[in-house]
């Protein structure tokens, strides 16, 4: 697929493409203490983490977030949305998330201000109190409802699973304390040298093997560059107003059409420029190719080739141009290994 973007866009698909790679920013601290607990096979546990998040947990709690990904500043000409996406990639933040078969809401907690997502039944809203604007979109039915938040732990984790196979070893390690609640430790380690990540951990509620944890180390660090833990958390049940959302008084409110499915080009459509994403490699070592097209009287090209190419703890991005398409190159994967794939494009 072709993106024709402007200043915001094209920003945009450079942090979203970094984000998506990265498992999302968020981060908190598990205690140093390990507490006994029954022995559990790694494959076991894995399972058994995966049937809880399918079985739809309610789960409501605080987080501490936190992202080191050495992402560089934005410049000012990509406009102020491109900062914020950037932002929310690196620092520290706090959360406060409810999650049930009923909704996802998910509130970033500031010293003057909130943003938050409320996903309920029938439709979803963005909300600003700084900004006073609410971003409403919707309606769908509920099985296409957005319950994911990439800066959930529980998504975390989900992702990290979900993602397994045969390029993964899967262990055991150290039991830990996690909101107060005792937690297995689940470490997945690429098979291959070829990633700059070295290892990701997930600390499980040992009782009810939900993910209280997530974090992401690079290859050889003993601190995570990303990192996602409840400090606080409650099974109990939500009340499903918690989902619901209505803009006060005087605030702008900003209506998108929810569109069920990725709007692309068709095969007969009779659009020749049509270029889908590319991937390279497998595993951990992929790298994704996405075709970019500016418009020639945007300004931020020249900007954001300024900040590529780009390396990171745990991940790489540059842009190329082969034969008039120019493409974003990304993966958790060294700038040689990128530069590998450029030929390929031809």
């Amino acid at each position: 697929m072709i993106w024709s973007l402007r200043r915001r866009g094209l920003a945009a698909l450079v942090v979203g493409a970094l984000a998506v790679i990265a498992l999302g920013a968020l981060s908190g601290r598990a205690a140093l203490s390990s507490p006994s607990l029954p022995p559990v096979a790694a494959d076991d546990l894995a399972a058994s983490v995966a049937r809880a998040l399918e079985a739809g947990p309610t789960v409501a709690g605080e987080v501490a977030a936190t992202a080191d990904l050495g992402l560089p500043a934005l410049p000012d000409e990509l406009g102020d949305g491109a900062g914020d996406a950037l932002g929310a990639l690196s620092g520290d933040r706090r959360l406060r998330v409810w999650r049930s078969p009923d909704g996802l809401r998910v509130a970033e907690l500031r010293r003057t201000a909130e943003r938050a997502l409320v996903v309920g039944p029938t439709d979803a809203w963005t909300w600003d109190s700084e900004t006073q604007e609410a971003t409403h979109v919707g309606p769908y039915d509920a099985g296409e409802r957005p319950r994911r938040d990439a800066r959930d732990p529980l998504e975390m984790a989900r992702r990290a699973l979900d993602a397994l196979d045969d390029s993964t070893a899967v262990s055991v390690a150290a039991n830990a304390r996690v909101a107060g609640r005792d937690a297995y430790t689940l470490v997945l380690e690429p098979r291959t040298d070829a990633t700059l990540v070295g290892r990701v951990e997930i600390s499980v509620d040992a009782e009810r093997r939900l993910p209280l944890r997530a974090a992401v180390y690079a290859r050889g660090a003993d601190t995570p560059a990303i990192e996602g833990a409840y400090t606080a958390v409650s099974f109990d049940p939500i009340d499903p107003a918690t989902f619901t959302f209505t803009p006060p008084p005087g605030a702008t409110v900003v209506e998108h059409e929810h569109r069920a499915h990725d709007h692309r080009p068709d095969a007969g459509s009779g659009d020749a420029s049509f270029e889908p994403p590319r991937t390279f490699g497998s595993g951990w070592a992929t790298v994704v190719a996405m075709p970019v097209t500016v418009p020639a009287d945007a300004s931020g090209p020249s900007a954001i080739r300024g900040l590529l190419p780009f390396s990171g703890p745990l991940l790489s991005a540059r842009m190329v141009s082969v034969d008039g398409t120019d493409w974003l190159l990304a993966g958790a994967v060294p700038q040689a290994a990128l530069a590998e794939v450029e030929p390929q494009l031809r």
